[in-house]
C-alpha cells in the first residue's frame, strides 16, 4: 500500500523520535495497535492531522489497520521524500489557511482573533498550527460555538479541504 508520512528533517519521526533509514524495511512485532505500535502513516485524507517538516512517500505491507486519521501497518519504508513541500508549497499551503481563516471570520468576530493568529502563525512558518486554526475557525463560524457535534462536523470538513488542496499541489495519489 502507498501511503505518506511527514517527518523532521533527519528523517525522524515526530512523536516516537525514530529515525528512519533510507529505502530500507522497519518492521514491527506484536500486535498492531494505532498510537502504541506498528508504522504508522497517512493516506491523503490524513495529512491536515499530521503536518511536519518533509513530506515523504512509503510503502506499506503486512497487516494494516485502518484509523479515523492514520494507517497502521506491519512494515513499511521510506520511498521518496516529496521535495516541492519543503521547498515552498508547505508555506504555500500555510498561507492559503490563514487566507481561508480570515475570509470565514468575516462577520463573526468572536473568529476574528484566532484567524488573526493563523496569520501570524503562517507568517512563522507554523504551518501545523495555522491548519488546525482555519479548521477550528470553520467549524466556530458554521456551528456558532466551538464545541459539539455540529462543530466537529465542519472542523473535519475543512480539514477535508485541506486535504484535496495538499492533494492538487502536490499530485498525490494514493
Amino acid at each position: 500500500m502507498n501511503a505518506y508520512k511527514f517527518l523532521g528533517r533527519d528523517r525522524t519521526s515526530a512523536m516516537t523520535r525514530f529515525q528512519w533509514p533510507d529505502a530500507e524495511w522497519v518492521e514491527t512485532d506484536g500486535p498492531i495497535e494505532r498510537c502504541r505500535t506498528g508504522i504508522h502513516a497517512c493516506r491523503i485524507e490524513h495529512l491536515p492531522h499530521w503536518i511536519g517538516p518533509e513530506l515523504w512517500s512509503v510503502e506499506l505491507d503486512g497487516e494494516i489497520v485502518e484509523a479515523a486519521d492514520a494507517v497502521v501497518a506491519r512494515r513499511g519504508r521510506l520511498v521518496h521524500r516529496i521535495d516541492a513541500w519543503s521547498a515552498g508549497v508547505a508555506q504555500e499551503f500555510g498561507e492559503s489557511c490563514a487566507r481561508r481563516a480570515n475570509a470565514l471570520a468575516t462577520g463573526l468576530p468572536s473568529a476574528a482573533g484566532r484567524a488573526a493568529d493563523a496569520a501570524l502563525d503562517a507568517a512563522a512558518g507554523w504551518v501545523s498550527a495555522t491548519a488546525y486554526i482555519a479548521a477550528a475557525v470553520a467549524g466556530e463560524v458554521a456551528s456558532g460555538s466551538r464545541r459539539g457535534a455540529l462543530y466537529q462536523h465542519y472542523f473535519l470538513a475543512e480539514r477535508t479541504r485541506q486535504a484535496w488542496w495538499l492533494q492538487d499541489r502536490l499530485s498525490l495519489s494514493d
